[in-house]
């Protein structure tokens, strides 16, 4: 009998589109949790609960890209736009792009609607490839069919996005490390409208926090002052990432140890009135 194929590995890739926009980007894993939320009332009595019923259920995909250097994927203008662009809806608030995600297992398709880009964790640390973390919010339950293993293809060989291709303005001395988390912190908004899903997730206030770390016995100067404004160039500026105010929270904590200490400044991010916390320039 003649050996059939397995599509191993085939399955490891997110689409995304905006209506306007699509880009299919690998991911090294993602997870989708769907809560039911069950409601199960405790009667007054010493004996058990009977009956249940299903709350509010919505979805939250977390995802963890596998970040290379192609400039359709994560190092595409459009891929950033989700994330930092705030645009105008009826109620006269600013939101997020609403996107359809979809991701499969090998075995099942899932199909999120209207969701948004809720947060993520950027890492670049020496030796590594640049870290990207991310989490979607859907405001409802994604629609699962049965995946079709031959429709996909297996992707090129671009590299990776590494460490080396990272360098840094607005830091004073070498830095040996950056993580930096970001959040949209969605709203819920869920009209009693006869359903068990929300509407969506409006955008909330942004927030953006960031952490430096510094050989403590090789910085003799303060690696940079209160509201300083520090870029993050990927592949000599083909995408440029820029902290707006970055604050550190304290400057005064000190560690003494036998070998190479290495200070990490925990900081948060502000905005100016031009610009948010972080955002793309090119």
């Amino acid at each position: 009998m003649a050996s059939i194929p397995i599509a191993q590995g085939r399955n490891g890739f997110i689409t995304h589109s905006d209506g306007t926009n699509t880009s299919t980007i690998p991911v090294k894993s993602w997870s989708l949790t769907q809560p039911r939320n069950l409601v199960i009332p405790v009667p007054v009595s010493n004996s058990w609960a009977t009956n249940f019923a299903e709350g509010l259920r919505s979805s939250r995909l977390v995802v963890n890209y596998d970040v290379r250097i192609s400039t359709t994927e994560i190092m595409s203008t459009t891929f950033w736009a989700w994330w930092f662009t705030r645009i105008a809806w009826s109620g006269g608030f600013d939101d997020t792009q609403a996107l359809t995600l979809t991701c499969n297992n090998s075995q099942d398709t899932y199909v999120l609607s209207n969701a948004k880009a809720e947060s993520f964790t950027l890492a670049i640390k020496p030796g590594m490839q640049v870290g990207l973390q991310a989490v979607y919010a859907c405001p409802t339950v994604p629609t699962k069919t049965n995946a079709v293993q031959t429709g996909y293809s297996p992707f090129d060989s671009t590299r990776p996005l590494m460490f080396q291709d990272t360098t840094f303005t607005g830091i004073t001395g070498d830095i040996y490390g950056v993580e930096i988390g970001y959040s949209n912190n969605h709203l819920p908004r869920a009209p009693l409208n006869g359903t068990n899903t929300m509407t969506a997730w409006d955008a909330g206030p942004i927030t953006c926090n960031a952490k430096f770390d510094f050989a403590a016995r090789l910085t003799t100067n303060v690696p940079f002052a209160d509201s300083a404004a520090i870029t993050i160039s990927f592949l000599t500026g083909t995408r440029i990432l820029t902290l707006t105010s970055v604050v550190p929270n304290t400057t005064e904590d000190q560690t003494v140890d036998l070998g190479q200490v290495f200070t990490p400044w925990p900081c948060t991010v502000l905005g100016s009135t031009a610009h948010p916390p972080l955002y793309l320039s090119t």
